[in-house]
Order: structure tokens, then C-alpha cells, then sequence
């Protein structure tokens, strides 16, 4: 039995430590009656993720004016790290209420005021889908529904590693992710496929 307890504890420990090596944190699937399972598993973008992303919102925005969303937006380390490097007003939407209230707790910077973070659900908050000149998205494990909910919303740029086709509301199926965007994230030595997708383009295809 002894044996058998610290064997139980030695696969628990090789475990965790497979995962923080992957560079992931992974969440129980929460069942929406509207959507099936939407699978939460948390990953970053690295520090070079960051610089990518920069360059990508300065190519499409010159001025660095406007309003960046993060749609779960973790401990708000890109939220953060926008707002220094640009005059974006920086929105983090974080589900996960511990990942929320220490992205508060850390977030020391001088740009304090160009940040807000908000715990909720981003379904319950489409305004801020809408009025974002630029949204991210690290939604490779989500379900396509939500992912598509959140593309009929909104009306800037989209830099985002959906891959499936979605159905939306009115019937029409999105297959197209947009241009490659790559950016290197936590879970692998490479950039990782991500995609810019213009919404305003996508709407009027």
C-alpha cells in the first residue's frame, strides 16, 4: 500500500512537471447546453509572441491608437505589455477567477491607466467585441461556436489559431482563417500558426 501511494504521488509529480514543460495549464471542459464543451487549457504567448504581436498592430494600426482586446486574457501579461508599447487602451477578459484577481495583483506598470481587466464571460460582453480595433484570441481548444460568436461580433483585426470551419447564424460557413500571423507561444519550441483575419472583409466576402 505504501508502495502504492508514493508510486501515486511520483506520477502526479511527473505529470506537473510534463505540463509546465509543455508550457500549459489545463482546465476541466465546462459544458454549455448551447455550444457542448468548451475546453479551457491555458497557454501564452512568450516573450517573442509579444514582440510579433506588436509588430503585427503596428502594421495594421500606424498610430497605435485604438482599443486591444484579449479574450482570455490569463495572468495579463500581453494586456500589460500592449499597453507599454503602444496608446492602445488595453481590455484583458479572463473567465478564470484566480487567473483574473493575479493579473490584478501583478500588473505593475506605469501604463496602470491604459489597463482594465475584467472576470466574466466574453459572451456577456459583446460590446467590447465590437468597439476593438484589435482582438486576440488564443482559442485553439475552443469550441467553434463560441469562436464564431465572437467573429460575427466583431469588426477590427483578429489575430487568432482557430482552425475549423464555423457555422454562423445565418448560415454561411467560414473556412477561411485569414493570412498567417505566426506567433511563438508557451507549449512549443516554434511560432505556432496563428491567423490575421480582418472581420470587416470577412462580413462583406
Amino acid at each position: 500500500m505504501v508502495h502504492s501511494e508514493k508510486l501515486k504521488t511520483l506520477l502526479a509529480a511527473r505529470t506537473q512537471k510534463v505540463r509546465a514543460f509543455r508550457g500549459m495549464i489545463k482546465h476541466e471542459e465546462n459544458y454549455d447546453e448551447n455550444e457542448g464543451k468548451n475546453n479551457f487549457t491555458y497557454g501564452e504567448a512568450t516573450s517573442i509572441g509579444k514582440q510579433q504581436i506588436l509588430n503585427y498592430i503596428k502594421k495594421d494600426i500606424p498610430s497605435l491608437n485604438g482599443k486591444f482586446l484579449d479574450i482570455g486574457s490569463g495572468y495579463g501579461k500581453l494586456v500589460t505589455f500592449i499597453a507599454e508599447q503602444t496608446n492602445m487602451f488595453c481590455v484583458g477578459v479572463e473567465i478564470n477567477q484566480n487567473m483574473f484577481e493575479i493579473s490584478e495583483q501583478i500588473c505593475w506598470t506605469h501604463r496602470r491607466d491604459k489597463i482594465h481587466f475584467i472576470n466574466d464571460d466574453i459572451r456577456n460582453l459583446p460590446e467590447l467585441i465590437k468597439d476593438a480595433d484589435v482582438i486576440y484570441i488564443n482559442c485553439v481548444t475552443w469550441n467553434p461556436k463560441l469562436v464564431s460568436a465572437i467573429f460575427e461580433q466583431a469588426e477590427g483585426i483578429i489575430y487568432h489559431n482557430h482552425l475549423r470551419a464555423l457555422k454562423l447564424s445565418n448560415g454561411k460557413i467560414w473556412d477561411y482563417p485569414g493570412e498567417p500571423a505566426p506567433i511563438h507561444c508557451s507549449w512549443q519550441e516554434e511560432d505556432q500558426q496563428y491567423y490575421r483575419l480582418d472581420a470587416k472583409t470577412f462580413k462583406n466576402d
